[in-house]
């Protein structure tokens, strides 16, 4: 019995340490596969890295030129808005000269329209009689004699 007993142990054994070595292959199958993956994401971060910092490298390129266009912009608008600014005072200094030549030429046209006014009433009282012209001749000749801008043109004879 004893025999049988140590024959049926050592056959547990054979069968334990079966196990077991099974059991340890798959162990190290698993570790070499994680170790593999371990080392193939190990790679991927490194290139993820260096995408990063490419990445990195780019956008300040590109910050960069973009603050230079900013200010290449900033610029051309204060040129521009200097611009417009002097455009807008001569505008404002063309309008002013306008008026006063406007406001010049009204006060000149009176006089002559007060004179030709105090013409008009006066040719009203013309004398009468032998040896005078009549007054549509006096009109039609001053008004011949008058230039195009003339008020004697615009006004109707008295």
């Amino acid at each position: 019995m004893l025999n049988e007993r140590l024959i049926q142990a050592g056959k547990e054994a054979r069968a334990l340490e079966e196990r077991c070595d099974v059991e340890l292959a798959e162990q190290s199958r698993l570790l070499n596969e994680s170790e593999s993956e371990l080392a193939h994401l190990r790679g991927e971060i490194e290139i993820a890295r260096g995408a990063e910092d490419d990445l990195r490298v780019a956008i300040i390129e590109i910050d960069g030129r973009a603050n230079a266009a900013i200010q290449n912009l900033n610029a051309e608008k204060s040129q521009l808005q200097a611009a417009l600014d002097r455009a807008n005072g001569e505008r404002a200094r063309f309008v002013h000269e306008l008026a006063g030549m406007k406001r010049r030429q009204a006060d000149e046209s009176r006089p002559a329209e007060r004179l030709d006014n105090a013409t008009c009433a006066s040719t009203t009282s013309l004398p009468k009689g032998p040896g005078v012209r009549p007054i549509a001749d006096y009109h039609e000749e001053r008004s011949a004699a008058a230039p195009a801008s003339s008020p004697c043109r615009r006004i109707a004879p008295c």
